[in-house]
């Protein structure tokens, strides 16, 4: 099985820190009974988006489809065999990741959307009022700066804050992001429609404390493509840096439900 994590706004593969290891061990363990984990095994990409990451110095795409056809084409370089694949979008992520399922849905098995918004939904749905003036700040302060304020936004961990703030600099000043770059994908993300059509195997993740977007965001997406919807009580909008561990859990869980139901129904 393929599971591919696709990130935010402005941020790349690194972002995601220990998140990829911990998943896969995790699936590894709850899923290795199942005969399609077995055979062909987990391997889990994180595709970077352009301007950001291996691809920091293109320029940055216009559209969430551009994005897509760019996570494809990543995607369909690096892969090996396997006959089922897991798309996982953050935020913006999220959005390249129902477009490509949506567009072709022929590719992809299971579509998870964690923090995620569409641009037919309010903006002060997308971005909360309180957010804005620091969001804006952040976007003209200097990179330290930057930084600092957009983790504060994403995070609800305080105790932790301080060692991913020097993370996050490094990955900046190795790799950096910039301010057009950033302007270019929020106008994308803006400007994103999705399509009606969408697959019967999705998955709705949110944080109810997420200080950045609102959890109406994902409630309304839920219910808009009839799909389950799981909500952590305290995490911030990064999920996976907050809570690792919970999005792990409740991701083997229902994709073993599915791995279930797929078997019962070829035994039949």
């Amino acid at each position: 099985m393929h599971i591919i994590l696709l990130r935010g706004l402005g941020r790349e593969s690194a972002h995601w820190g220990d998140f990829p290891e911990q998943l896969k061990r995790y699936l590894d363990e709850q899923l290795k009974t199942h005969t399609e984990c077995d055979k062909q095994g987990i391997t889990i990409y994180s595709i970077d988006l352009p301007s950001c990451g291996e691809f920091h110095q293109q320029a940055a795409c216009k559209t969430i489809a551009e994005m897509t056809e760019h996570a494809r084409d990543t995607f369909n370089r690096k892969k090996n065999a396997s006959p089922k694949t897991l798309l996982i979008g953050l935020s913006m992520g999220g959005m390249v990741a129902l477009d490509w399922s949506q567009r072709y849905p022929q590719e992809i098995t299971y579509v998870v959307l964690i923090n995620s918004s569409l641009g037919t939904q309010p903006l002060h749905w997308r971005i909360k009022l309180h957010a804005w003036p620091i969001a804006f700040a952040a976007l003209l302060a200097p990179l330290k700066w930057r930084e600092y304020w957009m983790l504060k936004l994403v995070s609800n961990d305080k105790k932790n804050q301080r060692e991913q703030l020097k993370n996050w600099l490094y990955i900046q000043q190795q790799r950096p992001v910039s301010r057009c770059h950033l302007m270019q994908l929020l106008i994308a993300a803006a400007r994103f429609k999705p399509l009606k059509t969408s697959l019967k195997n999705g998955l709705i993740i949110t944080s109810q404390q997420d200080q950045l977007v609102s959890s109406r965001c994902s409630h309304a997406i839920a219910a808009q493509y009839q799909w389950p919807l799981l909500q952590h009580p305290s995490a911030g909008h990064d999920l996976p840096m907050d809570a690792p561990e919970w999005l792990c859990k409740h991701l083997s869980t229902w994709l073993k439900i599915h791995l279930a139901k797929n078997t019962k129904q070829k035994q039949r």
